[in-house]
């Protein structure tokens, strides 16, 4: 006759070996994680470029000129911070530090991007939190020249954007581009 009041019960090694096990699998899910947040802030950043490009184009027809903030400012507006965040603003209708709005050129006060949530602390950022870096055919020609470090011959068209993504300059891998 067995003895029914006898409970299984685990034992000190089976309990490890379920521990092993456990933390195995997920050992084994970082990587795949790591992949889906890349993907998704990659995807992100696309979507934002596109946004970016959409409102130039949005701003050049409705007042019939490119959003150039300044005349001396270059087509790459990494080298600038004040001249970005005011194109920020310009497109945006709204300055980085409150729901004030302003007039930089945009006297029908209309907003061309949506502001994103962290906009008023960090301004209009890529999803690594770095400005993106724009270039805009300003003599309207629709030819552009990225600096030579991009390695990418005349673009052609009016706006094209740039995200150095997780990586520190243009020859790393991770860079986002709005035309390729």
């Amino acid at each position: 006759m067995i003895n029914k009041s006898k409970k299984n019960i685990f034992t000190l090694l089976e309990l490890l070996v379920v521990i092993a096990i456990i933390a195995i699998l997920i050992a084994i899910s970082f990587p795949v994680i790591h992949g889906i947040r890349k993907r998704a802030k990659i995807t992100l950043a696309k979507a934002q470029m596109q946004a970016i490009i959409t409102a130039v184009s949005s701003y050049d027809s409705t007042y019939g000129i490119l959003p150039l903030v300044n005349a001396n400012w270059n087509n790459n507006s990494g080298g600038n911070n004040s001249q970005y965040n005011r194109l920020m603003q310009l497109l945006t209708d709204l300055k980085k530090n409150g729901n004030v709005p302003t007039l930089y050129r945009n006297g029908r006060q209309i907003k061309f991007l949506d502001v994103p949530t962290n906009y008023i602390g960090n301004g209009y950022i890529d999803p690594w939190g770095r400005r993106y870096y724009l270039y805009i055919d300003k003599d309207y020609d629709r030819v552009v020249s990225p600096p030579p470090e991009v390695n990418s011959n005349s673009l052609y068209g009016t706006v094209f954007v740039l995200s150095l993504g997780g990586g520190n300059s243009t020859s790393d891998d991770s860079c986002v581009y709005s035309w390729k």
